[in-house]
């Protein structure tokens, strides 16, 4: 399975909602609204949720995934606002036994310009070939496995 750059919880409160706020297209007084907008129906509570935070999972919560033998793919840029919320995604996930492969997109393969990273990881996807070429090829083994 793969997930692009996953919204993986509705508290923006990790460091890269500030550290990285000038790179990234979204915008966090934006992204609250839509929370607000998403939960409306639901308790408050409902935004700690596995299901609206999956970056929460409490332990177990993603082992049916590993009964599966699914293997999940994540992708992440170095310079979006998820990418702390992400990076404990893959944690809660690996905490529970599935096979997490992380494909991060950043200046590891050359020099990267601010200009290719405002929006995140999805023009950067496209721009950087080694990272988009490792992701697909992470896709094509885990499907011939299944």
């Amino acid at each position: 399975m793969g997930l692009i750059s996953p919204w993986s919880d509705f508290a923006p409160a990790y460091p890269s909602y500030t550290t990285h706020a000038w790179f990234d297209f979204l915008e966090p007084k934006r992204l609250a609204t839509a929370v607000d907008s998403a939960v409306r129906w639901y308790a408050p509570f409902m935004k700690s949720n596995v299901w609206f935070s999956p970056a929460k999972a409490s332990k177990g919560d993603w082992s049916y995934l590993a009964d599966a033998n699914v293997n999940m793919h994540l992708t992440l840029g170095t310079r979006e606002l998820f990418e702390d919320e992400i990076r404990l995604l893959r944690d809660v996930m690996v905490r529970d036994g599935v096979d997490v492969q992380l494909h991060e997109v950043s200046d590891k393969y050359g020099p990267v310009t601010e200009a290719k990273h405002i929006d995140g990881v999805h023009a950067e996807m496209n721009l950087d070939a080694k990272a988009r070429v490792d992701f697909i090829q992470g896709l094509k083994e885990s499907i011939s496995k299944s």
